[in-house]
This record gives structure tokens, sequence and C-alpha cells, in this order.
């Protein structure tokens, strides 16, 4: 134990001289852009800091994030009381009731001309 202590000892002043003369970059100690934590400390904290900022943005303007059907789609449930009135057969497509059709639907609804064809203006006439 006291063989142990002295080599600890004998070998202590050399070990600090050696750190003194040899250059940080040699042992390691200048700053690094990607040290061993940096995917849990940048990338989590960026992404919490995201979500966190748009948390705090909607409790300070009032933004309501529950679920309204009523509230952002009453056209939808326009067509769904005239289907359900009669006015609109219920088998009729949705899209053949848009005002702006793309390509595809536009060969849909020609196909489908004879079979809705007097159904097709029904949400125009309020």
């Amino acid at each position: 134990s006291s063989r142990a202590e002295f080599q600890l000892q004998a070998r202590t002043p050399r070990l600090i001289s050696l750190c003194r003369e040899a250059p940080a970059a040699a042992m390691g100690g200048t700053t690094r852009l990607w040290h061993p934590k940096w995917f849990s400390r940048y990338l989590w904290g960026t992404i919490a800091s995201i979500h966190l900022t748009g948390f705090v943005a909607d409790q300070t303007y009032g933004i309501d994030r529950k679920k309204n059907p009523e509230f952002m789609w009453p056209w939808w449930h326009e067509i769904m009381r005239k289907k359900e009135k009669g006015e609109i057969p219920m088998d009729m497509p949705g899209y053949m009731l848009c005002k702006y059709r793309n390509e595809p639907e536009e060969r849909w609804t020609a196909e489908r001309e004879e079979e809705y064809g007097e159904f097709m203006g029904a949400m125009d006439a309020e």
C-alpha cells in the first residue's frame, strides 16, 4: 500500500507538467461543434422550443384547438340536410355539387350527367 502511494506521488508531478506542456488541441480540449450529447441537447431542444412557442402563441391569441364540425364545415352539413330531405339523391357524389372541378372530376361528371344532371345546381338555388 505504501509503495502504491509512493508511485502515485512520484507520477503526479510528471502528469501535471505534461498537461501544462501539451497544447490544448492535442488533449482534445478545444471547442467542438459535435460533442457527444449534441443530438439530445440541440435537436430535441429545438423541437421542444418550436412546440412550446406554438403553444404559447395559441394561448396568447386564444386559439381553440378543439374539433368542432359545426364551426368549420357548414357547407357539408347543408349538403347532408338536402340529401336527408330528398332534394339531392343520397348516392350523388359530393364533387358533382362543387363549382370548381379538375379534369378527372369533369370526366366523371360528364359520364354521370344523365343520372345526376337535374341535381347539379341544387346548391346554387338558395
